[in-house]
């Protein structure tokens, strides 16, 4: 079956009115689509997420500095609003409060997949450690602010225990959003393509 630009377009028109009947509450189905009616889909812009919504509120209008970017690291990586909740905007004399939610959560009936998105309980502690060492996140900082690309902010955010190419490219659009990255000189030039994109691009 050929799939043509306007069969593209028509999918983004109707996933956007999808989200918009849904935000005003009205009674589903919200379109006549088979495939739509079926399956989740994101949302067209991603900062119409759930999670995306709580970031904007809580951790992308905090100060430029070094406690921002370990915070836009640490919270991506959790991408769950209740848990976000408990932890709220972290900073280094904190860490003992982080951990401390994150155990007291798991003991009260979380399952470990439920509280974190991403990584195991022992592979998150490791990143908590790295992230809330100061010099650590300030580094990286000083790093992606001297280069002011997105390019490179997405291969200096790889260095952080267990962030791979897909979180990387998570953590740098959640940063466009802020200070950090907002007009850094390759922002409508540069994008991370992930497996899914590239095996559509090809298709």
């Amino acid at each position: 079956m050929q799939f043509t630009i306007k069969d593209f377009t028509n999918f983004v028109e109707e996933r956007e009115r999808i989200r918009l009947k849904k935000g005003s509450n009205q009674v589903p189905p919200w379109t006549n689509d088979p495939i739509l009616q079926k399956y989740k889909f994101c949302n067209i812009r991603r900062t119409d997420d759930r999670y995306s919504k709580w970031l904007a509120d809580n951790i992308w209008n905090q100060p430029e500095n070094f406690h921002l970017l370990a915070n836009c690291i640490l919270h991506r990586m959790i991408s769950k609003v209740e848990t976000s909740e408990k932890i709220g905007f972290a900073m280094g004399a904190r860490l003992p409060k982080i951990i401390y939610v994150t155990t007291k959560v798991l003991k009260t009936g979380f399952s470990t997949r439920s509280f974190y998105t991403a990584l195991s309980k022992d592979k998150w502690f490791k990143v908590f450690y790295w992230l809330f060492n100061d010099i650590n996140s300030l580094n990286l900082l000083i790093d992606i602010k001297r280069d002011n690309s997105l390019k490179a902010a997405y291969n200096h955010l790889k260095r952080i225990p267990q962030v791979g190419n897909f979180l990387a490219w998570q953590i740098v659009a959640d940063l466009i959003n802020t200070p950090i990255l907002k007009n850094c000189a390759d922002i409508d030039s540069w994008v991370a393509l992930g497996p899914g994109c590239i095996w559509g691009l090809g298709e």
